[in-house]
């Protein structure tokens, strides 16, 4: 009872907040589409889209893979898995994913370099930012690469992506453009914009979606929160 009255606050909550902050952008579209995974880590994918054959990459997963387990169940393909931050690392180790749940420890940007990132200020939070914070948390240094680097090294190069999940804590604003310049382009993408947060901009996001609708993709979902995308193209 106590969970479930939780989540209509949260809900009533994001209505309130989407109605004195209307979101950035509206779905270009309707389009039928499931919802997968937790309340908080879940994430749309167009109906009946994927098969057990499916290449799908999610990066950026925190302490929540159930839209990973999710896809997995529903569709039988495989996830390869990404998130460089210490306490993702650990949290994928305690929980022992299934075989077709592919982790690796390296983030997602737009080249080969070593990135500094801001610790979250709560022991019970798991997402390390580029951005900046409110106030002063713990530094580390871990390794991103660029998608087209990522794709070589699991042996995908060459291969469309049909989904791909980005929730990377502003890193998006790097790793997209990059993404289209060198005309990798999956079928369906899933990303959280990070404006209003770490020091990102409304202008920063509504240009990666320029790009991206530009580039052919179609909008087709924005959360009541306004930060969560769906694409396809």
């Amino acid at each position: 009872m106590v969970q479930s009255l939780t989540t209509l606050a949260r809900r009533a909550l994001r209505r309130v907040k989407r109605h004195l902050r209307p979101p950035l952008h509206r779905p270009d579209r309707s389009v039928a589409y499931v919802f997968l995974g937790s309340e908080y880590g879940g994430w749309p994918v167009l109906k009946d889209s994927l098969t057990p054959d499916s290449c799908v990459y999610c990066f950026g997963i925190g302490d929540d893979i159930s839209f990973d387990l999710a896809l997995i169940e529903r569709f039988g393909c495989g996830v390869k898995a990404f998130d460089p931050t210490p306490r993702s690392v650990r949290w994928v180790q305690r929980a022992g994913p299934p075989d077709r749940f592919r982790f690796f420890p390296v983030g997602l940007s737009d080249k080969t370099r070593t990135l500094r990132f801001s610790a979250p200020p709560k022991a019970a939070h798991v997402s390390y930012t580029t951005g900046a914070r409110d106030s002063e948390t713990d530094i580390v240094e871990l390794p991103v690469k660029a998608l087209d680097e990522i794709l070589a090294d699991t042996g995908d190069g060459g291969k469309t992506i049909d989904l791909l999940k980005m929730d990377i804590e502003g890193s998006e604003y790097d790793a997209v453009p990059d993404m289209i310049a060198k005309g990798i382009l999956p079928r369906q993408l899933c990303i959280e914009f990070h404006h209003g947060m770490f020091g990102y901009s409304n202008g920063q996001t509504r240009g990666v979606v320029d790009a991206l609708r530009a580039a052919g993709y179609t909008l087709y979902f924005v959360s009541d929160a306004g930060q969560e995308y769906g694409f396809f193209r």
